[in-house]
């Protein structure tokens, strides 16, 4: 029934009561309600980079690994150099460079969490190229593009949404990351990683 930015003053660290499960925190506000309304922007960061990344991902991936040769060369240099730099600190240095908000954590959680995906899928369809169903569909003359979309990502798939489940994980504690040091959704609006920087602080 709490407003997450509405500010009492006058009853600031309030301890928990029946109308404050939580209590107030320095500026009056009621903790359970920021808690809450934290969660909802976790849960928005989190499925929105692992469904922009995952996607992003199966595309490379399945690119790298059907076509092969220079193209999967060039694909995975591109992976190896995002994999050369430790991602929070990627991340931290994208959104310093573009400005602390929420739009700018999302493209920079996404633009590091597609390699993991890229590369899982790569791995995967490598192998099932040898198989016989898909040498028996390439010898009856399926197109490239039918033989990524009808025969090999359909097989990756599950492999591809046990590896987007852990990546939500990894998103919010990022998105939390980057909000504890200022990085993220700003100010009153609150977020897990910015009521933890509240109470450090």
């Amino acid at each position: 029934p709490h407003s997450p930015v509405d500010q009492d003053l006058e009853h600031r660290l309030e301890s928990p009561s029946r109308a404050h499960p939580f209590g107030l925190d320095e500026l009056g506000r009621d903790i359970l309600a920021r808690l809450l309304w934290g969660a909802r922007v976790s849960m928005l960061v989190g499925f929105t980079v692992v469904g922009s990344a995952t996607l992003i991902g199966l595309f490379v991936g399945a690119l790298a690994g059907a076509l092969g040769g220079r193209v999967d060369a060039l694909l995975m240099r591109v992976l190896d150099v995002f994999l050369a730099f430790p991602g929070i600190l990627l991340a931290i240095a994208l959104v310093a460079v573009l400005g602390p908000a929420l739009s700018h954590v999302i493209l920079a959680l996404v633009a590091i969490g597609w390699v993991g995906t890229a590369r899982l899928v790569r791995g995967q369809i490598l192998q099932l190229k040898e198989q016989e169903f898909v040498l028996a569909a390439r010898g009856g003359g399926v197109t490239l593009p039918r033989l990524i979309l009808v025969h090999l990502i359909p097989n990756v798939l599950p492999l591809v949404v046990v590896q987007a489940s852990l990546g939500l994980a990894g998103a919010i504690l990022a998105e939390a990351s980057l909000s504890f040091l200022g990085l993220g959704i700003q100010p009153p609006t609150p977020s897990w990683g910015a009521i933890l920087n509240e109470g450090f602080a």
